[in-house]
C-alpha cells in the first residue's frame, strides 16, 4: 500500500475551514480588488492564526489597508496572498500567521430602479455629443502635479457625461482654495458680484455673476483638507461635480436654488455626480457608491440620521437643522425616482417651465410638465425610500 503526501502551502494554512474563533465581522463596502483577486462588496468574517484580532481588524488594520491598495498593487513586505489555499482568501505574513477573510453576506441593492437608472445612463453614454466647454482652475499656491491632475478630474471626466445625459456644459471658473479669504480675493478679481453673503469655508458655488458670464466653483484643496478615502476616493472628488451641476441648473432656469424644492436642488446635484462618477468607476453600480456615500463617507446623513426627515421638511431651501440637509441625501431618492418615473427630458422641463419665484408653486410646475399631482409622486416617493431603508 501506496501513501501519498498532500503537499502543503509553505506558509502551512492550506485549510478549508477557520482553525481559530472568529475575531467578528468586517463591511466591505465595495467591490475592492487585492493583488488582483475581486472581494466583492459584502460583510466578511475574519479569522486570525499567530496574530492578534487587532491587528487585522478595524479602520487601521490590516485589512483595511490592504483594501485600499490600488488593484495590482502588491501587498506590503513580508505579506503575500495565498493563491493555493483552499476556501475563503488568505493572507500570511510567515509560516503560521495570517488570516482568512470569508464573505458571509453578498450585498445586493439592485431594484428595479436603479437598474432602469443604470440603463438610462448607459444608453446615454452612447450619445456621440461631445463637450467643449473650457474649464479655468486656479490654485491657491499652487499644487503638486499629482493633487492637481486628480483635482481637474474629478470635473473633466463628469463633463462628457453631464452633456450626454442632454445638459448644456459651459465655461468654468474653478476656485481651488486652502482659505475663504482667498475666495473672496478671487470673486473680486474675477468681478463676481460681490453683494453676496458667502459660506464661511470653500466648496460652494456662487452664482452667475462673474466676468465669464457664469458662476464660480469653488472648492477645498487637498492640501488644507484630506478626506479619509483619499485623492482617488468619492468623497474628494464629487465636490467639483457637484457644484458645477449648480452652473447646469442656472443654465436651465432664469431662477435660482429658492425657487425649486431644496430636495431637488440639492438632491439633484448629488445625483447627478453619482451619475458621473458611476460612468468612470465602474467596479461598483451606482446603487452602491451611494450606500457607500451615505453610509460609509457621511453617515451622519446617512439612512439612520434622515429617516424621520419629512418631504416637507427637505423642501424648504431656506430651512435648517438636519432635517433639512437630509435634500442632499433622502433628495437624491426622489430624484432618482423622478428620473425613473418621468425620464430626463421632463425631468429638464421642470426647469424651463418654473416662471415663478417661489419653490411653494413646484406643484404646478411639476403638474403641467409631468401631468402627476405632486401630492401623489410623494406618496410614491416616501413609500421608494422605506423600501431602500430610509
Amino acid at each position: 500500500m501506496i501513501f501519498a503526501l498532500l503537499p502543503l502551502s509553505a506558509y502551512g494554512t492550506n485549510h478549508i475551514g477557520p482553525k481559530t474563533p472568529s475575531c467578528g465581522n468586517y463591511k466591505v463596502s465595495t467591490n475592492e480588488i487585492i493583488v488582483g483577486v475581486k472581494f466583492p462588496r459584502g460583510t466578511y468574517q475574519i479569522n486570525t492564526f499567530g496574530i492578534s484580532c487587532s491587528k487585522v481588524m478595524g479602520s487601521k488594520g490590516l485589512f483595511a489597508k490592504f483594501l485600499k491598495l490600488k488593484d495590482k498593487d502588491p501587498l506590503p513586505k513580508p505579506w503575500r496572498y495565498l493563491a493555493d489555499a483552499v476556501g475563503a482568501p488568505k493572507f500570511a505574513s510567515g509560516p503560521g500567521v495570517g488570516f482568512r477573510a470569508q464573505l458571509i453576506t453578498p450585498a445586493s441593492y439592485q431594484d428595479e430602479v436603479s437598474l432602469k437608472i443604470d440603463q438610462i445612463r448607459t444608453e446615454a453614454l452612447k450619445s456621440e455629443s461631445v463637450d467643449n466647454s473650457i474649464q479655468t482652475f486656479i490654485f491657491q499656491n499652487g499644487a503638486t502635479q499629482e493633487v492637481e491632475s486628480k483635482t481637474k478630474r474629478s470635473l473633466l471626466n463628469a463633463l462628457p457625461v453631464y452633456k450626454k445625459l442632454g445638459f448644456n456644459t459651459t465655461n468654468g471658473l474653478i476656485l481651488v482654495a486652502r482659505d475663504i479669504d482667498w475666495v473672496k480675493q478671487e470673486l473680486l478679481r474675477n468681478q463676481c458680484d460681490n453683494n453676496r453673503s458667502i459660506p464661511d469655508r470653500p466648496g460652494f458655488y456662487y452664482g452667475n455673476t462673474c466676468v465669464n458670464g457664469n458662476g464660480a466653483i469653488t472648492s477645498f484643496h487637498w492640501e488644507s483638507e484630506k478626506f479619509n478615502d483619499g485623492l482617488d476616493g468619492l468623497y474628494f472628488n464629487h465636490v467639483i461635480p457637484h457644484e458645477y451641476f449648480h452652473q447646469i441648473q442656472e443654465q436651465l432656469t432664469t431662477f435660482g436654488n429658492g425657487d425649486f424644492p431644496k430636495w431637488f436642488w440639492e438632491g439633484s446635484a448629488q445625483f447627478f455626480t453619482n451619475q458621473a462618477w458611476s460612468s468612470w468607476n465602474t467596479k461598483s453600480t451606482y446603487l452602491e457608491w451611494y450606500q457607500h456615500w451615505w453610509e460609509d463617507l457621511r453617515p451622519d446623513l446617512g439612512p439612520n440620521a434622515c429617516k424621520s426627515a419629512t418631504i416637507e421638511a427637505m423642501s424648504n431651501p431656506r430651512g435648517t437643522g438636519t432635517e433639512s440637509i437630509c435634500a442632499y441625501s433622502k433628495g437624491q431618492l426622489i430624484v432618482e425616482l423622478l428620473v425613473y418615473t418621468h425620464g430626463l427630458e421632463k425631468y429638464r422641463s421642470l426647469y424651463k417651465a418654473n416662471t415663478t419665484n417661489d419653490w411653494r408653486n413646484f406643484n404646478i410646475v411639476f403638474k403641467k410638465v409631468t401631468g402627476q399631482d405632486l401630492s401623489a409622486f410623494y406618496l410614491e416617493a416616501q413609500e421608494f425610500m422605506t423600501k431602500r431603508g430610509w
